[in-house]
């Protein structure tokens, strides 16, 4: 499963157009992803590895894209039609699956995009929330509560990425999975990897809440206006209990880390690694 392993792939690389500039923008301990809270400078280790998020279709071709290549991913194919089985079909009466397929969410395309990392760094949960004092505060608040938020030895990793709507019109983008040969359960199939951290979204892209000590996350906080480029920050917790082997958590390597999108027709994986 290291990339030294890979098969079946299609090599992007010098044929893409480069970013040029990766630096801007790519300060020491600041992200800046359109827009999300400036840092400030100033108990549990769970996990489980790879998660599929979708069906268990193995890929037909995965597409490796290099740090700092901007590649275009055209019309991304989801939809409850590929998490459904042929069991669960069969047991739908004929109305049932007349309607299931008539529903938006039965089968659809994202938006043509063109998508590069530009930019990744791991660091500790301590490091983050110095970074962001407000998270530490609500981490606080959730210590003894029923919701385990406290990772001490977890990493965090924040990748950035430049985005561009091709397509004509607004929509939300779909987030990338973290994935790594080095995370339990990792393999070939479609939507196979580790989601954004949900806690992270809401600290770097939410809106303060009169109500709430935490934040707000807007439903349009992904939307991305056709023609429109934006650059954001996509962050990951990685725990011990993640990883195939716990030891790798100390000597985290960022270039066994990519983002990968899916798309389920034709099967591919693309994977923008991280360095």
């Amino acid at each position: 499963m290291n990339r030294t392993r890979r098969t079946a792939r299609t090599a992007i690389g010098l044929c893409c157009l480069a970013i040029s500039v990766l630096a801007l923008g790519w300060l020491v301990g600041r992200y800046i992803p359109g827009e999300p809270r400036e840092p400030l400078a100033a108990a549990h280790d769970s996990g489980g590895g790879a998660k599929y998020y979708g069906s268990l279709l193995e890929a037909d071709e995965i597409a490796d894209i290099g740090t700092g290549t901007s590649y275009a991913v055209d019309a991304l194919t989801f939809g409850k039609k590929y998490r459904t089985s042929d069991n669960e079909l069969a047991r739908m009466t004929d109305t049932e699956r007349q309607n299931a397929a008539a529903q938006e969410s039965w089968d659809f395309d994202y938006p043509n995009l063109e998508f590069a990392v530009v930019g990744a760094k791991a660091v500790s949960m301590d490091a983050f929330k110095e970074w962001y004092p407000h998270f530490a505060a609500v981490e606080q608040r959730a210590v003894g509560s029923t919701r385990p938020t406290a990772r001490p030895e977890a990493r965090v990793i924040l990748v950035e990425a430049t985005v561009t709507n091709t397509g004509a019109e607004a929509a939300a983008l779909p987030d990338p999975l973290l994935w790594s040969g080095d995370i339990a359960g990792a393999d070939d199939r479609l939507r196979n990897g580790m989601p954004c951290d949900r806690d992270l979204i809401v600290e770097l892209y939410g809106e303060p809440s009169d109500e709430f000590v935490s934040y707000t996350v807007l439903d349009s906080w992904n939307v991305i206006e056709a023609g429109e480029t934006q650059t954001r920050t996509y962050p990951y917790v990685v725990c011990r209990g993640d990883l195939a082997s716990s030891a790798a958590l100390d000597d985290l390597d960022l270039a066994n880390y990519c983002l990968a999108f899916s798309d389920y027709d034709p099967a591919t994986i693309y994977r923008f690694w991280l360095a």
